[in-house]
């Protein structure tokens, strides 16, 4: 790839990312992290690994994600030195409406996501 192809890219996927924020407040890693914590990734240490972030990083998220009223911190039953994250009532819902939302991604982009889709279905 070339770099005005990889600007091009970066271009759209920030445009997307705008219509995310507009219609979600959320921004991609708001977004991802809220749909980590929905398939059950529920550890702060983990779903930074997971996600690739530094811990001070995936603290920020989810702290932006608790003051919006979308997750929850409990402390573990089986463990009280581990957190917990869960959605909230609110949280879900987004999610919900979420995963239901056609952001506007080019033909280009639409087709590398439905390739990864279908690659992880199988």
């Amino acid at each position: 790839m070339d770099l005005c192809s990889l600007s091009k890219l970066l271009e759209d996927l920030k445009t997307t990312e705008a219509y995310l924020k507009d219609c979600s407040g959320l921004t991609f890693k708001e977004a991802a992290m809220l749909c980590s914590i929905g398939s059950g990734k529920k550890e702060p240490a983990k779903l930074a690994k997971d996600m690739n972030l530094s811990p001070s990083r995936a603290s920020r998220l989810i702290s932006a994600l608790e003051s919006k009223g979308l997750t929850v911190r409990h402390t573990s039953q089986k463990d009280k030195r581990i957190v917990v994250l869960n959605l909230s009532k609110e949280g879900s819902v987004l999610l919900d409406s979420l995963h239901q939302t056609d952001l506007p991604f080019p033909d280009y982009l639409q087709k590398a996501l439905d390739e990864i889709t279908e690659s992880r279905e199988e």
